[in-house]
């Protein structure tokens, strides 16, 4: 992610009850790229003001509480930052613009925690981690509100992913990858991911497949189809 200017002071991401941080602006350029900055030097750039109303590139909403909340970060950012020979302000702009310090995030595209790392990214960087799936093979929150306004007829259009064995993506990067079925096995698979990470320094993907008529009580209160 080019950040054009990203030494942002320490308040501007940590967005505390006082709310007070320098001003940082944005832009999208043709090529889809997305720059970032505290000093605009053309009309392009528009302010992020990291409302609940604004995205982060992983592509959710900025939590004003996760931001609150940053400094619980400031060892493990600290350490990385005299690692990498780099200003820890840096490695917190790039936490507050790619997941708003939501060390859940997931985009897209795959990339996840607070750096939005992919799987390659994180094994040729050294860091690698074990990404957790939950698979129902479905969009299940869109699914779950189509099926109760349209009926099963009509509720399984355009929210059905097929069975995508996940664990293979973590394989083919030469790291370490389980597909688990019976719910006895999740933490025996952990175990298994967690010593081949540290083996392997490769990512671990672990692939539990989930019910797809199981909800989770925030999908059943949605409002989308109300």
């Amino acid at each position: 992610m080019p950040l054009k200017t990203a030494i942002f002071a320490a308040a501007a991401l940590i967005a505390g009850a006082a709310g007070a941080h320098p001003n940082i602006y944005t832009y999208l350029d043709a090529n889809g790229v997305r720059h970032y900055t505290d000093v605009p030097d053309n009309n392009r750039y528009k302010l992020l003001s990291m409302s609940s109303q604004d995205l982060t590139e992983s592509g959710d909403h900025y939590n004003p509480a996760l931001l609150a909340r940053a400094t619980r970060y400031d060892a493990i950012i600290e350490n990385a930052a005299v690692s990498s020979a780099v200003e820890a302000n840096l490695l917190r702009a790039v936490i507050v613009v790619e997941s708003g310090f939501n060390s859940r995030a997931l985009s897209k595209r795959g990339a996840v925690g607070l750096m939005q790392l992919m799987p390659a990214t994180a094994n040729r960087f050294g860091v690698p981690y074990i990404a957790v799936i939950g698979n129902n093979s479905a969009m299940n929150q869109i699914r779950y509100g189509q099926l109760a306004k349209y009926g099963e007829q009509r509720g399984n259009v355009g929210n059905l992913l097929g069975d995508v064995p996940f664990g293979k993506f973590a394989e083919m990067l030469g790291g370490y990858g389980e597909e688990v079925r019976d719910p006895a096995q999740i933490a025996p698979a952990l175990k298994r991911a967690r010593e081949s990470v540290h083996k392997l320094r490769k990512s671990a993907v672990i692939n539990i497949w989930v019910d797809p008529r199981e909800y989770a009580p925030g999908t059943k209160n949605q409002t989308m189809y109300k």
